[in-house]
């Protein structure tokens, strides 16, 4: 019995080390850490910034006045500002930090945010009391 575990538990590892999600070497294990890193917003911000810019431009068509809206702290729902500026009585319910910092100079616009955790570097208020929050409103629109 004892061998037939072994044999499996071996098997396993084999196939754990086959997708990279572990390395072995000497008589030790180690899990691969993760590649995938966040970048800090204002780095966000400057790439594909044409692309974000024609995004926004075709989002602008579905922001009207009087609406409600949820805006996450991505940088390319962050280029929608100069459109949703030119409109009156807009709500906007965020979990970005920096969003809310540049939307407070509008009068037009109710800004409410998220708190939490504070993401570092990444501008996003996370995790279950953020999520309970925003779960108290109802956006007209949600372009995430």
């Amino acid at each position: 019995m004892g061998f037939l575990i072994s044999v499996r538990i071996n098997y396993r590892i084999c196939q754990l080390e086959k997708d990279h999600q572990i390395v072995r070497s000497f008589g030790q294990i180690e899990i691969v850490k993760s590649k995938n890193i966040e970048f800090s917003f204002p780095f966000r911000k400057q790439e594909n910034e044409q692309s974000k810019k024609h995004i926004a431009d075709i989002a602008s068509n579905f922001i009207g006045d009087n609406m409600a809206l949820f805006l996450d702290s991505s940088s390319t729902v962050a280029t929608l500002l100069p459109y949703i500026a030119m409109h009156q009585n807009l709500v906007i319910i965020t979990n970005g930090l920096f969003l809310g910092m540049k939307l407070n100079q509008y009068p037009n616009i109710k800004t409410f945010m998220a708190g939490g955790r504070l993401r570092p570097g990444s501008g996003s208020f996370l995790g279950e009391y953020a999520n309970n929050y925003l779960d108290n409103f109802k956006a007209d629109l949600e372009p995430v």
